[in-house]
């Protein structure tokens, strides 16, 4: 834990080549004290996020300097690590864990225990999504911020409803990923909006969605802001290019939203990134190593 006179930060979206000396260097000027990058128990790999420890004063600097900064070709996620006092309801966490060992530690064996196959740990995942999908059983309501003001039967969301050991097996094992079908894939990062604290997000039709695969809206001090998010289970060899943004920013102005996010377990292509580049207050790629910090995030340290 940070002491009084240091700041705990979380560090995600990093490259998965990236080494504690690589988070060293990037912290240089902030004087860090100790650094780590979460791994894979079993494979060593890195999870795409790590923690880093700067003094009381240069947290502040640090946070503005980086967050949202590209390196390596991704956008850093750099913020401080608050106590869990201070987080509010729908947050990753549940309970109490000391650190990240504690974390998998108390993951049932089953889901780390390095005997199961790939199949097997597919077959756990899917038994843990089961039922998720549960469009057309809650009362459909308009979509916010749509001006047509169509009904839609939509998955209405204000709290996770994935079940809490399929997101921590994802995010122990996010290869699992591609196991998933499309609309599992919208449902898992409708949760993770949800988790992160989005306060209303609707999840449309699997078909006929109008362009848009969630509606995310977030409250706070300056009003309300309307996301759209668009996401992709895409294999890695298959990225995503320039006409689905366009498609995306489309519809963003139609529907007088603040923002389009694309969401994909793949990369995106340099044409996409730099037509995104020029709009970066409408629009936002995440691609597989932006999902699995966000799941990385589920065992954040306390």
């Amino acid at each position: 834990m940070a002491t009084a006179d240091h700041r705990k930060l979380y560090v995600g979206n990093l490259p998965y080549s990236y080494t504690e000396a690589d988070l060293a260097e990037l912290f240089s000027r902030y004087s860090p004290r100790i650094l780590s990058v979460v791994q894979d128990r079993e494979t060593g790999r890195s999870k795409g996020f790590g923690f880093v420890e700067v003094p009381q004063h240069a947290a502040a600097e640090a946070i503005a300097d980086l967050n949202g900064r590209d390196w390596a070709g991704r956008d850093l996620v750099v913020n401080e690590v608050r106590p869990r006092s201070e987080r509010p309801l729908g947050s990753f966490r549940t309970r109490s864990w000391g650190n990240l060992d504690d974390f998998l530690d108390e993951v049932p064996q089953r889901l780390a225990a390095p005997s199961l196959s790939t199949e097997e740990l597919r077959d756990l995942l899917h038994s843990k999504l089961r039922g998720a999908d549960t469009a057309g059983l809650l009362r459909p309501e308009s979509a916010p911020g749509d001006p047509a003001g169509r009904r839609l039967a939509d998955v209405i969301m204000a709290k996770p409803r994935i079940d809490d050991e399929a997101v921590r097996l994802l995010a122990h094992h996010p290869e699992l990923l591609y196991t998933l079908s499309p609309r599992q894939f919208e449902e898992i990062v409708a949760d993770i909006l949800v988790r992160s604290g989005f306060n209303h997000v609707h999840l449309t039709p699997p078909s006929r969605d109008g362009g848009v695969d969630i509606y995310a809206k977030k409250d706070d001090l300056v009003g309300t802001s309307l996301y759209l998010v668009e996401c992709k289970l895409w294999r890695p060899e298959n990225p995503v290019g320039r006409p689905v943004l366009q498609k995306l920013y489309g519809v963003l102005a139609d529907k007088r939203a603040n923002k389009a996010v694309v969401v994909a377990t793949t990369r995106f292509t340099k044409d996409a990134r730099e037509w995104a580049a020029d709009k970066p207050y409408q629009m936002a790629l995440r691609d597989y190593d932006a999902v699995t910090t966000w799941l990385g995030q589920c065992l954040d340290e306390g």
